[in-house]
């Protein structure tokens, strides 16, 4: 005798069984194209557009305010361009930590 929790103390018969396996392919068919799509999205923001960038400066900069930009001297590298140079600012692909 076969139970799969249920809620009731009968045992299973085939057809029973077969729908509960139907029932959890389903889901499990739910599951991985959900997986896939959240793998595509994170392909998207993570991998495909990294930015760094490292850049000096030749004199010091005293009481920098908040969401004040930096013009710096020298930029060395500015991999995905997130650093303009003209203006000072960075930009993020995504919004994040």
């Amino acid at each position: 005798m076969l139970y799969l929790g249920t809620g009731r103390s009968a045992p299973l018969d085939t057809q029973d069984i077969l729908q509960k396996i139907d029932q959890l392919t389903a889901i499990s068919d739910q599951l991985t194209a959900r997986m896939t799509a959240l793998k595509i999205n994170k392909g998207a923001i993570f991998e495909e557009r990294p930015v760094a960038f490292y850049a000096t400066l030749v004199n010091t900069i005293e009481h920098v305010g908040d969401h004040q930009h930096i013009v710096f001297d020298h930029v060395i590298t500015n991999i995905g361009d997130g650093y303009s140079p003209e203006h000072g600012h960075f930009t993020a692909p995504v919004r994040g930590a």
